[in-house]
């Protein structure tokens, strides 16, 4: 039930769990110009009830710097919001974390989802993963989420686990049911598995992206359903060696535009 408080040229260090959670009916609220370092669970956690309309909103990540995140509970996240609406997590660094540097949405598949108008924009992202774990991205997405824009990211070195059952060093990951999110103008390369995966979801629309060198491919949707995946337009992929569309479904179940591909070898 917080408003309008703010954490502004704040450090954050050697913390157990996590450094600052927003919880229900917190509103108009700002993580500012802070510094993370050695957090042992998620650094920031935005985390709403489930209530439509979300009554956890207008909550700020501007400006920080999270450095070696989850070093006690791994699977925690950088900046984590679940069941939240009109929230800005923008021109922060994060980097060397064990699994997603940041996390938006938290409901599965089509099912309706408080969280919505999440600007995810001007991040960099870089050393996630460092084959600990499986299953993670630079950014991750779950859920309808109409309004929500992830733009303006560089995402680099994504690397999941790698023994025999290792899997899931992404870039971006819309993973089930990620509907009518924009993806644009970002800058992924350098990850284990693809640089872009859309596990299921619908009418996403994927634009002015350039998707580099993954270890697996460069592009992959996973799920084949009877509607239009996303929309794929004006991006460039780049390979060297490699597939660039990984077990893509049909392509009568999304719509390929305008595109550049480029092989280096």
């Amino acid at each position: 039930n917080s408003k309008n408080i703010s954490f502004t040229n704040c450090i954050f260090r050697s913390i157990s769990n996590t450094a600052v959670m927003f919880k229900e009916n917190t509103q108009n609220c700002l993580v500012d110009a802070c510094y993370f370092d050695k957090i042992g669970g998620n650094a920031i956690f935005i985390n709403g009830t489930f209530a439509i309309p979300a009554t956890t909103n207008n909550i700020s990540v501007t400006n920080c710097e999270i450095n070696e995140y989850g070093r006690i509970y791994n699977h925690s996240i950088g900046v984590l919001l679940c069941h939240a609406s009109d929230c800005v997590i923008e021109n922060n660094e994060i980097h060397d974390g064990w699994y997603t540097a940041i996390s938006v949405g938290w409901v599965w598949g089509y099912t309706e989802n408080p969280t919505d108008n999440i600007q995810v924009k001007n991040n960099l992202i870089y050393n996630i993963g460092n084959g600990w774990l499986s299953d993670m991205g630079g950014i991750y997405t779950l859920g309808i989420q109409p309004d929500t824009v992830l733009s303006g990211n560089v995402i680099y070195n994504v690397g999941c686990y790698g023994g025999t059952q290792g899997y899931g060093g992404w870039g971006i990951y819309l993973d089930e049911g990620s509907t009518e999110i924009l993806v644009e103008n970002n800058l992924v390369y350098d990850c284990s598995s693809q640089a872009f995966h859309q596990h299921y979801g619908r009418d996403n629309m994927i634009k002015n992206n350039i998707f580099a060198f993954g270890g697996d491919g460069v592009f992959r949707i996973t799920r084949n359903e009877e509607h239009n995946s996303l929309f794929l337009e004006n991006n460039i992929f780049v390979s060297d060696d490699s597939v660039m569309y990984f077990e893509c479904c049909s392509p009568d179940w999304f719509v390929d535009n305008s595109n550049l591909y480029w092989d280096y070898s």
